[in-house]
């Protein structure tokens, strides 16, 4: 198939695609909408063409992320405000909440379209929850333990039943959300990451390269490059241990 192409003033901040049906429900992907500079724009996947574009307020800061909320909806990040989007209406924007404590660098709008919550990382690593519902600015989940030092800015960001991995360029934190905010486990510099409903990978960066599989309140598992077997869950074959990550073990970093 030729690809389709949509032409773009400036280079592209972020991009996504809006989501044909909320979380949990399956559904082929739609058109995409993407920031450069201070616009955001609907491009069709079929044509590539720009189908709508809103732009916002020229004195202000450029975009820096933009995730799909919902099959209609959009949020955007430019420093310390994040801006709700809907794409079917001439204004575009339905709202925005601005914090007064850092600038946000990270967010995961997934929950918003069950929930009406977005989880955001701020520039000292720090975990901030936004329910558009009732909330009129970010509520603090989580900072970094000041024996750390100062953390990197939060450059990445996957929640999923409850629990949340943010990432810097130095670290990684796992932390559980409900019925409080505990962290889980730390581990070091990450590489690539990705994600699906009940899953994330990373790739780790150590003297072993590795792909390590976890599952959201559950187990960790390694799949390491020498191939070892997944063990099956009733037992019928063998394995390393997989690492579990508890409350009760003490965090390091």
């Amino acid at each position: 198939l030729a690809p389709v192409i949509a032409t773009c003033s400036e280079p592209v901040s972020s991009m996504d695609f809006l989501r044909s049906t909320c979380l949990g429900s399956a559904g082929a992907a739609c058109d995409a909408v993407a920031t450069w500079g201070t616009e955001l724009s609907q491009v069709s996947s079929a044509t590539g063409d720009i189908v709508a574009c809103w732009r916002s307020d020229a004195d202000r800061q450029v975009f820096s992320a933009c995730q799909a909320a919902s099959p209609h909806e959009a949020m955007t990040l430019a420093e310390q405000m994040v801006e709700l989007w809907d794409v079917r209406t001439a204004d575009g924007l339905v709202g925005s909440i601005t914090t007064d404590a850092g600038s946000l660098t990270a967010m995961d709008a997934t929950p918003f379209c069950n929930s009406g919550v977005v989880m955001l990382g701020d520039c000292l690593g720090g975990l901030l929850r936004i329910d558009w519902r009732r909330a009129t600015s970010p509520e603090p989940l989580w900072n970094p333990p000041r024996d750390w030092g100062r953390s990197p800015p939060a450059c990445n960001l996957m929640v999923d039943r409850g629990c949340a991995c943010v990432i810097t360029m130095n670290s990684l934190t796992i932390l559980a959300l409900e019925p409080c905010v505990v962290t889980l486990g730390c581990a070091g510099k990450i590489g690539a990451v990705a994600s699906v409903p009940g899953a994330w990978a990373l790739a780790g960066q150590d003297r072993r390269p590795a792909v390590v599989v976890v599952e959201p309140c559950s187990r960790l598992q390694r799949r390491a490059n020498d191939g070892v077997k997944a063990e099956t869950d009733n037992g019928g074959s063998s394995r390393k241990a997989a690492k579990m990550y508890r409350k009760s073990e003490p965090n390091s970093h």
